[in-house]
């Protein structure tokens, strides 16, 4: 029973570092996934996999390596020589996701809840320091809140798209656009994309853990997880007119559809 309570902390840990502010907000998965219609859904499938197996893998192989941070695993997956380079890229890969996390949550005070965004961004600077202070408890524990909220709502959410008369048409619809092919990619440089970044929260993860089984598990639970929301995301989406036009085309869906829950939605939004 211990295991698999480790195994559904180390999921939800998993979910929260890669469910950041494109995701939630549906913007990443509309730029990877819905503007391609039905094919969308094979993509999140594909990506899906790809997010259970590899995330199990870097978890499992951190333990193995003993690595402590991204810069030792880098190692092993690159070489020292240009691991160097590679420690050096994912630093300013990860101060401009910073960078847009901490704007995107003054965007959230300053256009959905009438705040000044500076307040916005100094509250999460703040609420992110003293998450690190508290270490692992403390990731452990704002994710363990955060990610079933976001699952909850994303399938309450959806259940909308479901009864809505045209959501047949809408779901099989395969839109014409230009460079189609590239869905065929999607996948592969989402997951990747998702996987780099989510290593340097992964890795000493598994490390302060130290153990096999119960960090593989949470790898396929995440991975599931991440694949049904993808998927519920995705569904609830394609139903919104000119998706792509939108910047957080999933507080528009919010706010249309569930008034009731907007506020409690752009908050756990900017939790995330």
């Amino acid at each position: 029973m211990k295991k698999w309570v480790g195994a559904c902390q180390i999921a939800a840990v998993y979910v929260g570092t890669v469910i950041g502010a494109g995701f939630a907000t549906g913007r990443e998965i509309v730029v990877f996934f819905t503007k391609y219609g039905f094919i969308g859904i094979l993509s999140i499938l594909m990506a899906g996999y790809l997010f259970i197996v590899l995330g199990s893998k870097i978890m499992v192989k951190a333990i193995d390596l003993k690595a402590h941070s991204y810069e030792i695993f880098n190692q092993y997956v690159f070489g020292k020589s240009i691991a160097k380079l590679m420690n050096i890229f994912m630093l300013f890969m990860l101060l401009g996701v910073c960078g847009v996390m901490f704007s995107g949550a003054g965007s959230v005070f300053e256009d959905h809840l009438g705040i000044d965004k500076n307040i916005g961004i100094f509250l999460t600077i703040g609420l992110t320091i003293l998450i690190m202070i508290i270490g692992t408890k403390g990731v452990f524990a704002v994710n363990s809140f955060v990610v079933p909220m976001m699952v909850l709502f994303n399938f309450i959410i959806m259940t909308q798209s479901l009864v809505a008369p045209n959501f047949a048409d809408t779901f099989f619809h395969i839109p014409e656009i230009d460079n189609g092919w590239k869905f065929f990619f999607s996948p592969f440089s989402y997951a990747a994309l998702n996987l780099t970044l989510a290593q340097a929260v992964l890795v000493p993860i598994a490390y302060e853990v130290n153990d096999k089984e119960i960090v593989k598990w949470g790898g396929v639970i995440g991975g599931v997880l991440l694949t049904l929301i993808l998927i519920s995301s995705h569904i609830t989406l394609i139903m919104l007119p000119n998706v792509t036009e939108y910047d957080i085309p999933m507080a528009i869906i919010v706010q249309n559809m569930f008034s009731s829950i907007y506020f409690i939605y752009v908050n756990e939004f900017h939790n995330s």
